[in-house]
């Protein structure tokens, strides 16, 4: 008896975590024309060291985590304080690159070397996209894996500074 109590509480658990549509599945609802707008506005916006720009694409209770740190940021007024104070802060240059992760969007993010004069990988940030807005779900930093992302042919040239 009690090993069906614990069965039912751990599906009530995996219910309540689980979403209720698959990332792959509210990324085709969502379509290419979509997922092309966000690419668009979410490369040019870390280009430019756009905190408000990104913020503005995440939903109201976007979370950024960096696995294995246990630090997370929660809401798009902490995310945005994370963001201003440190990756986004003016200081470095970022060529995000966007490719797929696990089936979900994703972006090889590159910084500027000064003195190697290229863009050098820094990490991989995966978007959870939501049904009308995008939710931030950053990666931590893995640089060995950005060859495997297979970023798509095209302009993403990383050997010129903008």
């Amino acid at each position: 008896m009690s090993v069906d109590s614990a069965l039912q509480r751990a599906h009530k658990t995996i219910d309540e975590r689980v979403p209720k549509q698959s990332q792959q599945a509210t990324l085709r609802s969502l379509g290419d024309a979509a997922l092309r707008d966000v690419v668009d506005r979410y490369v040019p916006a870390w280009e430019r060291n756009d905190v408000e720009a990104v913020v503005a694409m995440l939903t109201e209770d976007a979370t950024m985590t960096m696995p294995p740190l246990p630090t997370s940021y929660r809401g798009r007024e902490e995310v945005a304080v994370f963001l201003g104070g440190w990756p986004l802060a003016g200081v470095k240059r970022w060529r995000p690159v966007s490719a797929r992760a696990n089936g979900q969007l994703a972006f090889g993010a590159y910084v500027w070397d000064e003195e190697m004069h290229v863009f050098m990988p820094h990490g991989v940030k995966v978007l959870t996209a939501a049904r009308h807005a995008d939710r931030g779900d950053h990666r931590p930093p893995q640089p060995r894996r950005l060859p495997r992302l297979r970023p798509p042919r095209g302009n993403h040239d990383l050997t010129h500074n903008k």
